[in-house]
């Protein structure tokens, strides 16, 4: 077996028998795609407010809405400063994408006044990047092992998780409508190389101009042109990308320098929001200007360094003519391990790149220990502007665990195989069936907290109502799972999976009870694992 590379994929089929064949399994992808959709939906009204209509959701509608509120239609970044602590502090394109989404939600609704037509306008955009990437995952995997099976794991591992859940349903953040561009152009130099260079440079300086942090994404391309050569395709890269970022973004930044502020200063000045070894530099008096802002040099030039972390392993990666999906599990990685601010939302930027690099050399066992340790990560405490700052080393002791762990998982993708394969090896298909389990058991914990967040108001506000509450429901999650997890199997069409039952095993009950309260706490009980140390669990849940 050809061994894939940067040149492009060895004995792969051809793109016409890839499309041939996600096409027929067309009936799959949208049973999926329909389910993610219900079951966000439910979440997302069942959540409280503090969630669904949460401060990113309520900035988005702003922004989206200064297109048309009166006034000049490039007051965007003026408007928003002035009426927001946090500010929108992205390129206007992802607001113009949200704007006839939000004005037909305000016709609907008759008022700006957010209600459930605005819940799902300002996530309907999300909702259709994350079909996209699901469908684009199953045709990198089908193409590249051959398997159905493989191809729907990899679809169902990106949308039925909790960090997506979270990113779409809980936060209703965008990061999934840039990846998507991201991932194809990714996907495209993967199989095509530089063949019609011009289309992974569109693709690239569109995901740009949806959001800043596509940038880093960008710099292995670049890297790539110069490797190669390209003088030309460097220019064309270059000019194309001024012209598309130029040309929404100008008016904008003539009306007002509020634009350049906000989308070039202001990330820069972040405090630091991260659960890494970032947060021991808070412990550094002569750089404090306040609890969660620093002057020390790792966090002042953060960007820095993260582009010079992705620039290295980016030149790494080519050198050792290592895949497109190498390239970007690392990046990400880079960005995880050196930025000022990762929040949770964050997280799904390495999942595509993770799931198509895992699955096409089989490394099930890798999947499950990443997507278990980023679902923890997700719920962990992290050190607040409001904590109490004797708990610093509590929190970063944490962080520094979380980058050991991404520190572990870059040595191991960098130095695993990534063969994509066409046959199986003895174990796999047990580690692959323990990573659907895996799967399901997250997926269904998650949901079930968020769904189970009306039955608190309903329920005596007492502590022993509350704690038998989380006892039925971490009961539920443990008496649902073998049954879901057998239907999944079969669902997604592992082998022999008409001939197993999935069943309880410790390891389940062991990770059932340390995400089941976390999940509780936050989506049920609408508190932060964090508000539980800091203030106890009486005031965080609302019982003092």
């Amino acid at each position: 077996m050809a061994r894939e590379t940067v040149l492009g994929v060895g004995s792969a089929p051809t793109t016409t028998e890839a499309s041939t064949d996600s096409l027929a399994d067309r009936p799959f992808l949208l049973r999926l795609g329909l389910f993610y959709v219900a079951l966000s939906l439910a979440m997302l009204f069942s959540l409280d407010r503090y969630w669904s209509a949460n401060w990113d959701v309520e900035i988005f509608l702003h922004a989206a809405r200064t297109l048309w509120d009166g006034g000049s239609p490039f007051d965007l970044y003026e408007k928003s400063r002035a009426a927001w602590p946090w500010p929108y502090p992205y390129p206007p394109l992802y607001a113009l994408l949200l704007a006839p989404f939000v004005w037909l939600a305000d016709m609907i609704s008759g008022s700006s006044v957010t209600v459930w037509s605005q819940l799902i306008a300002v996530r309907l955009p999300v909702f259709v990047a994350d079909l996209a990437i699901a469908a684009l995952l199953h045709r990198i995997l089908r193409q590249a092992t051959g398997e159905q099976w493989i191809a729907r794991l990899g679809a169902a591992l990106w949308l039925l998780n909790p960090i997506l859940f979270y990113q779409t349903a809980v936060q209703a953040h965008q990061e999934s409508i840039w990846l998507w561009p991201t991932l194809v152009a990714y996907a495209w130099v993967q199989e095509h190389r530089l063949e019609r260079a011009w289309w992974p440079m569109l693709l690239l300086a569109l995901a740009i101009t949806l959001k800043q942090s596509a940038v880093i994404y960008a710099i292995p391309f670049g890297l790539f042109l110069l490797w190669e050569r390209r003088w030309l395709d460097i220019a064309m890269f270059a000019g194309l990308f001024a012209l598309i970022f130029g040309a929404v973004s100008l008016p904008f930044a003539l009306y007002s320098d509020d634009f350049r502020y906000m989308v070039f200063e202001d990330v820069r000045k972040m405090p630091v929001q991260v659960q890494s070894w970032q947060v021991w530099t808070l412990a550094l008096p002569d750089f404090l200007i306040e609890q969660t802002r620093t002057t020390f040099p790792t966090v002042r030039y953060a960007a820095l360094l993260t582009v010079g972390a992705a620039s290295l392993l980016s030149v790494w990666a080519l050198w050792k003519q290592r895949s497109w999906y190498v390239i970007g599990v690392a990046v990400t990685l880079a960005f995880v391990l050196t930025s000022q601010k990762v929040m949770a939302y964050h997280y799904p930027m390495l999942l595509p790149w993770l799931i198509a690099y895992a699955l096409r050399p089989r490394r099930f066992a890798l999947l499950s220990i990443a997507l278990l340790w980023t679902s923890w990560v997700l719920v962990s405490p992290y050190f607040a502007p409001w904590a109490n700052a004797s708990h610093l080393l509590f929190y970063a002791s944490l962080g520094t665990l979380n980058s050991l762990f991404y520190g572990w998982l870059l040595w191991q993708v960098l130095a695993g195989d990534d063969h994509a394969r066409r046959t199986a090896q003895p174990g796999e298909l047990q580690a692959a069936v323990s990573l659907s389990h895996w799967l399901a058991l997250l997926a269904l914990a998650f949901a079930l907290a968020c769904v189970a967040h009306p039955l608190r108001a309903a329920l005596p506000n007492t502590l022993t109502t509350l704690l038998l509450l989380l006892g039925a429901l971490l009961f539920v999650v443990l008496l649902l799972f073998p049954p879901i997890a057998t239907w999944g199997e079969r669902v997604l069409a592992l082998p022999l999976a008409e001939q197993r039952r999935a069943s309880l095993r410790p390891s389940h009950l062991a990770v059932s009870l340390l995400l089941v309260p976390l999940f509780f706490t936050w989506f049920t009980m609408s508190a932060e694992i964090t508000a539980v140390i800091e203030k106890g669990i009486l005031q965080a849940w609302g019982l003092q």
